[in-house]
Formats: structure tokens, C-alpha cells, sequence
């Protein structure tokens, strides 16, 4: 106290940051983080590759128990239906057939959709881009049968979204508008462009499928003919029986390499043509020069449908590589001879399940001879019979072949 009863201020002083400390700490912080980020995209994207082999290694589970209560065969890859009604009915088949994905519904714990399928007769717009176009009702050799095919949900089989057909890491399996269930895998057709011909008509009332020819093939699948394990000459453990590629996020004009095929009609069981240079033109995973008419989509758009386009592949070019179709994916058109290969959105490769069950990842970088989808490819390397041409890649997709190689 000062005299006269004054008080002597003492002076405060207040500790603080500075901005200097301030940004440093906030520089610091976001350091940690651009290191972490990438760790838990790792992470999180080695779970969805796990979830992948998982509902791979259910399919081959499901193929199995399929061969075990048919004794001696898989489901066809693409079989026809003997039914349906007038071809200006919105509840026909198609002309593409249908997918072995239905043969084994039973088995994947859909029964009630299996049963809803058979029921009706398999009459559903499977091959068509709009299955919600259908009728209410279908007359199959004298008897009407209602169905819902004119169902825009979950009712109506091809709009079906089945979880188990699915890969977390494909952004693109979500249905959109045009209302397609999507499918991320497929059957193995081989090392050869197989064709499949036939007429479909009704005759008084009564639906005829006339099947001119299906070639074998070299895959354990083929269009309209079973294969099982007796078949499976080259051992089960040597054999790929599913494996993956990415959805397409369009029908047409498909600018990514890993979903869209390149349209052409010079391919065959001894003959693959490569287009102009201009359509291979590419920067990164997507093409530069897209066109309508070539760059095509609809990759996985049905998993009803057995088409090569959507439930098909081929281990003729390598994973996540360029490759080719026949013609564009419509109802009206067969796009069995095509030469499709898996791709997906897992970095370096793909999944693919074995015939003995087993899954494996199979990097991009796998030996298939070297072929790419520019090159003009004629037979050999294409042949029905003996040793595949195509590398390792192309001695896994063969089931009877007489290949020793093994994946490394």
C-alpha cells in the first residue's frame, strides 16, 4: 500500500500462441494426415478385396454343391429358354439366353427367386435394355401365367440386385435408372471365341428355339452345353472357373478400358481382326478417341443374361487389359463370339476362383503370349485343341488343354 491508501497496480502478463506456432502446429497436423490417409485407404480397400474373394469362394462353394446334386455337370455359361410367348411380348427370353447365375440361385440361399423363375417359365425381359417393359401375363401352350415383369423393383427378376454378385470395390454395380441388376462376375468361357446359333419362333401358339450349333469352346463353360469335373482334364487346382470385371457406367460410348470392349465382327473360333490404330488411342485406364459405335458399355448390366457382354470372359488378353466383342450389346444381337477378358478395380490384378474352390488373385502382368487387342490374331494361336498359346492366362481358362504351367 502507498500512503494516502493507494494501491499499487501490479502489471499481468498472459501466455499465448503465437501465429507463427499456431501454423506450424496446423502444418504439422496436416503433414500426419496426408501420411495416415493413404494407410486407411490401403486398409480399407484390402477389406473390400477380401469381401470380394469371400463372395467369390461362395460361388465356387455354390458350384460345387450344384455338381454335386446334378452328379455329373456346372450349369451351362448361357443355355436357352424353350419357352415364351410372341415376340411382340415383353415376356420373352431373348435371343441371348439366359446365365448360369440362375441355375444356381438355389444354392446362393435365393431359392424363393429361383422358384419365382422356374414357375413362371423363366419369361422375363433377361436380354433386353428396359426388363421392367414386359406384361402382366404370359401364355405358354395354352396356359396364362401371371407374372411381374412389368415391375419396376425387386419383383421382377432381372432388376434383382443380388448382393453376392457384387464387388465393394466396383462403384459402378449400384442399378441405376435403367434398372438392370448388375453383376461384377463371370464364367469362364477359355482361350477360344466360341459361336452359338439359333432361331427362335412360335408356331400356333407354342414357342420353338431351334439351336443350330454351339461350339465346345475350351472353358469349363460353354453356350448350351455342361461341362463337370470328369471334363476337367487339366486338374481342378489348374482351371478358372469365375473371375471378375468392372460394370460399365454407360451402354454405349465407354471410355474406360477396364469395362467398355471394342465392337468388331471379324472375330471367330480362327480369326481375330484388330480395328483401326485411332480406336486404341489411351491415356491412363481410359480411351481418348470414344465412339458410339465401338467403344461399348453394358459391361455386367445383367446378371440373367448369357451373353459374353455381360456374364462371359475369356483368358485370351490379359487382366485389366484392351479387348474385343462382336457386335454391340442389344437385345437383337448374339455377342457370344466375343474375346472379353476380367478386369477390376483392385490395383495390380484381378480375383478369380479355381475349379477346386479355391480363390486366387492373378496380377495383370500374367503371361498370355503377349497378345494384345491390337494385334491380328489367327490360329494358331486360336485352336480347339491342345496346349494354350496364350501363356499361363490362357492355360488356366482351358479345361482340358494338357497345360502344366502354374500361377506364380
Amino acid at each position: 500500500m502507498l500512503k494516502g491508501g493507494l494501491r499499487k497496480n501490479k502489471s499481468v502478463s498472459y501466455t499465448a500462441f503465437t501465429l507463427v506456432e499456431l501454423l506450424v502446429v496446423i502444418a504439422i497436423i496436416g503433414v500426419l494426415i496426408a501420411l495416415l490417409l493413404p494407410a486407411v485407404q490401403a486398409a480399407r480397400e484390402a477389406a473390400r478385396r477380401m469381401s470380394c474373394s469371400n463372395k467369390i469362394k461362395q460361388l465356387s462353394i455354390a458350384l460345387h454343391n450344384y455338381h454335386d446334386v446334378n452328379l455329373t455337370s456346372f450349369p451351362a455359361g448361357n443355355f436357352f429358354n424353350y419357352n415364351g410367348n410372341s415376340s411382340t411380348d415383353g415376356a420373352v427370353c431373348g435371343p441371348g439366353g439366359l446365365s448360369g447365375f440362375i441355375a444356381l440361385l438355389s444354392y446362393c440361399e435365393q431359392t424363393a427367386l429361383y422358384d419365382k423363375i422356374v414357375a413362371n417359365k423363366y419369361c422375363y425381359r433377361w436380354n433386353n435394355n428396359d426388363p421392367s417393359g414386359g406384361s402382366t401375363a404370359v401364355t405358354i401352350t395354352g396356359t396364362t401365367t401371371a407374372i411381374d415383369s412389368d415391375k419396376t423393383d425387386e419383383r421382377n427378376p432381372p432388376i434383382a440386385s443380388l448382393n453376392l454378385l457384387l464387388c465393394p470395390s466396383d462403384s459402378n454395380t449400384k442399378s441405376g435408372s435403367s434398372m438392370h441388376g448388375r453383376t461384377s462376375y463371370r464364367f469362364c468361357y477359355g482361350d477360344l471365341p466360341h459361336w452359338s446359333s439359333y432361331s427362335w419362333s412360335v408356331t400356333s401358339g407354342s414357342p420353338v428355339i431351334t439351336v443350330y450349333t454351339c461350339t465346345d469352346g475350351r472353358g469349363p463353360f460353354a453356350s448350351h452345353k455342361w461341362y463337370g469335373f470328369s471334363q476337367i482334364t487339366d486338374g481342378t487346382s489348374n482351371t478358372i472357373v469365375f473371375s471378375e470385371r468392372v460394370c460399365s457406367s454407360v451402354i454405349t460410348e465407354d471410355s474406360d478400358i477396364r469395362s467398355a470392349f471394342l465392337a468388331s465382327r471379324t472375330i471367330s473360333s480362327t480369326v481375330i481382326t484388330p480395328l483401326a490404330a485411332s480406336v486404341y488411342a489411351s491415356s491412363g485406364r481410359e480411351y481418348t478417341n470414344v465412339s458410339s459405335t465401338v467403344h461399348m458399355g453394358g459391361s455386367g448390366w445383367r446378371w440373367g443374361c448369357g451373353e459374353m457382354a455381360y456374364t462371359g470372359f475369356l483368358t485370351i488378353f490379359a487382366p485389366n487389359g484392351k479387348c474385343m466383342g462382336s457386335s454391340s450389346p442389344t437385345m437383337s444381337t448374339n455377342t457370344t463370339r466375343s474375346a472379353i477378358t476380367a478386369s477390376s478395380n483392385h490395383s495390380g490384378g484381378v480375383l478369380s476362383g479355381l475349379a477346386d474352390g479355391s480363390v486366387r488373385f492373378i496380377s495383370d502382368t500374367i503371361d498370355n503370349g503377349g497378345y494384345k487387342a491390337e494385334d491380328s490374331i489367327g490360329a494358331p494361336p486360336l485352336k480347339t485343341s491342345g496346349t494354350s498359346d496364350f501363356g499361363i492366362w490362357g492355360a488356366y481358362g482351358t479345361r482340358n488343354g494338357g497345360e502344366s504351367k502354374t500361377l506364380p
